[in-house]
């Protein structure tokens, strides 16, 4: 990792988490068991994720405040002086984690978790923020800091994304399809996605007071004119969204946890994905 820019830059770690949930079956997704043991839920393996990476300075996770739920799995995942944790690093690290309460959509939680970030550190225009969803619990810390690196290396807003590989079809409301999409030059987007405070800021800013509806940060940064280009992704870094996906992410969890106990290392070429 960049040493000079650990020492003199502050990047900051978003998780929207405010979402219900409304196509996952009536559960709340980012509380549901991701471990075959039980141990940590997604929410968990998102946070614990975003610690683990060194030069994160402070970690926001904006949050569902109307959620029974999501005010009990708040109070799981926060340090009380009350809990029974003797790991004086871990301890630490969840002292990094703020959370803040979230809007009635995914930019204005973003964007709530801007507006904190301002209030704790008014010199914070310049710095880098990373944002990432809190139903893609599959990456590596790995991952993370090689996307990290990229984004820092050529200095613009950046995202993970895989270029399309399957036949795209556009189908009308009877599900016939009325036309082919080429998919040259065509990504699908993932998180994380990294952006410049100040340009992240504004331009989800803009996009709310014009009611500009927008599906990801990235889509904002474009409708405000800022350049943004896209990092090879990792296929499986997928996003919980129906119960199926549960299961795949288990099994990416598990597969993954066989690695690192086995001390394999992932080949993350770009040429080879």
């Amino acid at each position: 990792m960049n040493e000079e820019y650990s020492k003199n830059k502050y990047l900051s770690f978003i998780i929207p988490a405010a979402g219900k949930s409304t196509r996952f079956n009536q559960k709340n997704k980012i509380f549901e068991k991701i471990d075959y043991d039980n141990n940590f839920d997604v929410l968990q393996s998102v946070i614990y994720l975003a610690i683990s990476i060194g030069i994160v300075r402070k970690v926001i996770v904006g949050y569902n405040k109307n959620s029974k739920q999501a005010r009990d799995g708040i109070r799981a995942h926060s340090v009380d002086p009350s809990d029974e944790i003797t790991n004086e690093e871990l301890i630490n690290n969840l002292k990094k984690v703020d959370f803040v309460e979230g809007g009635s959509s995914r930019q204005e939680t973003v964007f709530n978790c801007l507006k904190y970030l301002k209030n704790q550190n008014k010199d914070i225009s310049d710095d880098w923020v990373i944002i990432h969803d809190a139903a893609r619990p599959c990456l590596l810390v790995y991952d993370i800091l090689e996307f990290i690196n990229k984004t820092l290396d050529c200095n613009i807003s950046s995202i993970m994304a895989l270029p399309l590989v399957d036949t795209l079809k556009k189908v009308n409301e009877d599900k016939i399809i009325e036309e082919t999409i080429p998919r040259e030059n065509l990504w699908v987007a993932q998180t994380p996605q990294m952006f410049k405070f100040n340009v992240v800021f504004s331009s989800l800013k803009y996009c709310i007071e014009n009611k500009l509806q927008i599906t990801d940060e990235s889509q904002a940064i474009e409708l405000n004119g800022h350049k943004c280009r896209v990092h090879y992704g990792r296929p499986y870094n997928i996003k919980i969204t129906h119960e199926m996906d549960m299961t795949v992410a288990k099994c990416i969890i598990n597969h993954i946890e066989r690695y690192i106990l086995e001390d394999v290392e992932f080949n993350t070429n770009e040429d080879q994905i």
